[in-house]
């Protein structure tokens, strides 16, 4: 596997580099105020120190030539930048200081992930023995099938396209909430709590916090 870490600080990609190579792959590295050569990379990681505009213009340089996957690093995180950099194209965002294995198994992930021929949209989605199908409408835990009223079912599958991967609560409230008024946060909280107690999965349902949820 081939990365790219685009550095917009000095404190960080050193040494992540030097770890993606021990893992057998091979990182390049390059200045946030340079060039970006994302040609021929299979994922490219901006790393940040702080919330820079000129991250935001690298993200955009990237988008206009290739859809390589693109993970943001940075630090600290605000819930306004989380946004922009997923509405700009970013596949994935962590916060620094990151978990080094949890790092790298992302970087994989979306290796992976762009390496896999398009297909039709998964119908249904399994996340250990949860079972959600996404076109009868319809949750399995075990053997067990879960009512669901349809605004819980609908922010559920909104966590379930993306299973693995955090979403924010922006992106919640927008698709869960196509057909009407945006909801307050306080509602969101609450359908949210409605799913942990039904799914009996508190361990499947993580709150990323100042950011969204991650189902799996």
């Amino acid at each position: 596997m081939r990365v790219l870490l685009v550095e917009g600080g000095p404190t960080r990609s050193g040494a992540l580099a030097s770890i993606i190579q021990r893992r057998g792959h091979h990182p390049t590295r390059s200045r946030l105020d340079g060039p970006i050569a994302a040609d021929g990379t299979d994922v490219v990681v901006l790393d940040l120190d702080q919330p820079d505009p000129a991250g935001f213009g690298a993200l955009r340089r990237i988008r206009a030539v290739s859809r390589v996957p693109v993970l943001v690093l940075e630090s600290p995180a605000q819930l306004d930048s989380v946004v922009r950099w997923l509405e700009l194209g970013a596949d994935d965002y962590l916060v620094k200081p990151a978990m080094t294995d949890e790092l790298v198994a992302r970087i994989e992930a979306l290796a992976r992930r762009a390496a896999t021929p398009a297909g039709p949209p998964e119908q249904v989605v399994r996340v250990a023995d949860v079972r959600v199908d996404l076109r009868r409408r319809t949750v399995i835990v075990g053997d067990e099938t879960i009512r669901l009223t349809g605004k819980q079912f609908d922010v559920l599958a909104t966590l379930a396209r993306r299973a693995g991967s955090p979403v924010s609560r922006h992106t919640i409230m927008v698709e869960a909430w196509d057909d009407g008024p945006q909801p307050n946060s306080r509602s969101l909280d609450v359908h949210l709590a409605a799913l942990r107690a039904k799914l009996r999965r508190p361990e499947l349902l993580r709150t990323i916090h100042g950011f969204g949820y991650l189902f799996g």
